[in-house]
């Protein structure tokens, strides 16, 4: 059996487990940790004592099913309710804008040791991809103290690499002189640097901050000889929640510090192993804000089975869609199914767009593609008839598809991407 993960030594670390653990020992570490949290929330935060009152303290994460879920818009309401801490122990707040809770913003809170619990996983999860020495480009902003840029910037400068950030896309000449090591970036900048530099040599790629395109990995193999890795994490846990290994079949989780489940999204009950549903997190660890049962609104599921590289932990599967992200006539459509289909058209280095209400209605894509061929625009709608859904609508008259392809030189989105809905018609 192969020698695992490095997160396997993280979450032994954390929830004081043997090497060599395994699945029962991981579960009653967690359970002991969940009882923890538990009690600190409800003793603490005003939101989890009304939330939880009534509420047995539980056991074993067998007890987890009982407690009632967190969800976005507990976090827009009242977010200083959910703080466990005094104000001055609070090192970082985040606001994140959102569209699902009546336009009010969510706020999160972390001290400074709930962001050690982010750099540990930054450092496990990096030391696979990079040696000291390295060098690193990552194509995000550095940003302010405590954010994702600069977290991963620390992480890579505690493991001895040499990091570099562009926030603007870097010269294409002074790449190809001297390509880093380990580039680091949102999937659509990532795929158009390599476009741009094919035929240069990097040892890795983490793709990060959105969901990446079916065939990410392939193109960037084609083009650099790389290997590629895949993250997983959002704001509201510290931006990391899970990595994939060498053996790239899934992104482990990270277990030592979070409690996952996988619920339908309209009953709230646990799903089996292999089906998909609303990724569920509870924090075990944090302090500052913990959170218990949080819808985080991510559609996936976990793999069954072990991986091959022999780590107990589990994996997560790439994120399918959002639980409120399926927009559109005919049971609709997602961003990630848009992408899938149109990121394997040759040349397609961006998609954005969104719908717009009517009769029909009216779905626009923008894709950005730089010296594009004759026939791209009759490829790209082949590919789109690909997506049941889309090809449906669009038979019935139920939906309007408008393509603009740009051909010229357009800086690919870096963040999150999603469909726009103009609900006005």
């Amino acid at each position: 059996m192969s020698a695992g993960t490095p997160l396997d030594a993280l979450a032994a670390r954390t929830l004081g487990l043997a090497e060599g653990f395994d699945r029962a020992d991981l579960a009653r570490g967690q359970g002991a940790r969940l009882r923890e949290t538990f009690l600190w929330a409800r003793a603490r935060s005003r939101f989890y004592r009304a939330r939880l009152a009534g509420c047995a303290p539980p056991r074993s994460i067998e007890d987890l099913a009982a407690l009632p879920f967190t969800t976005a818009a507990d976090l827009a309401a009242d977010p200083l309710a959910l703080v466990c801490v005094p104000q001055d122990e609070i090192d970082r707040v985040v606001t994140l804008e959102t569209s699902g809770t009546s336009g009010r913003p969510k706020r999160l809170f972390f001290t400074a040791a709930d962001q050690e619990i982010t750099l540990a996983f930054f450092r496990c999860g990096l030391s696979q991809m990079v040696a000291r020495g390295r060098n690193v480009l990552a194509l995000l902003p550095q940003g302010r103290p405590g954010g994702l840029g600069d977290l991963l910037g620390r992480a890579l400068r505690a493991l001895g690499a040499r990091v570099r950030f562009a926030e603007a896309s870097p010269d294409d000449d002074a790449f190809r002189r001297s390509p880093p090591d380990l580039v680091v970036g949102a999937p659509v900048a990532v795929l158009d640097l390599a476009r741009r530099t094919c035929g240069c040599t990097v040892r890795a790629v983490l793709l990060c901050s959105d969901r990446p395109p079916e065939g990410a990995a392939r193109r960037l193999a084609a083009a650099w000889g790389c290997e590629t890795f895949e993250d997983w994490g959002m704001t509201e846990m510290g931006y990391g929640g899970g990595v994939d290994c060498r053996a790239h079949d899934g992104r482990h989780l990270q277990e030592g510090d979070f409690l996952f489940e996988i619920v339908d999204p309209a009953t709230g009950r646990a799903v089996p192993d292999g089906a998909f549903g609303e990724v569920i997190l509870t924090t075990l660890t944090r302090r500052g804000m913990p959170l218990i049962r949080y819808r985080t609104g991510d559609v996936s599921r976990f793999l069954p089975g072990r991986c091959a590289c022999g780590s107990p932990l589990r994996r997560l599967d790439r994120i399918a869609m959002r639980s409120d992200g399926r927009v559109g006539p005919h049971g609709g459509v997602t961003l990630g199914e848009i992408d899938d289909a149109l990121f394997g058209v040759a040349g397609v280095i961006d998609v954005r767009g969104g719908f717009r209400a009517g009769t029909p209605e009216r779905l626009r894509l923008e894709v950005v593609a730089p010296g594009a061929a004759a026939d791209l625009e009759t490829r790209l709608t082949a590919a789109l008839d690909g997506v049941a859904s889309l090809r449906a609508a669009r038979a019935e008259g139920a939906l309007a598809l408008e393509l603009a392809v740009v051909g010229g030189a357009s800086a690919p989105a870096r963040g999150k991407r999603c469909l726009h809905v103009d609900a006005s018609a």
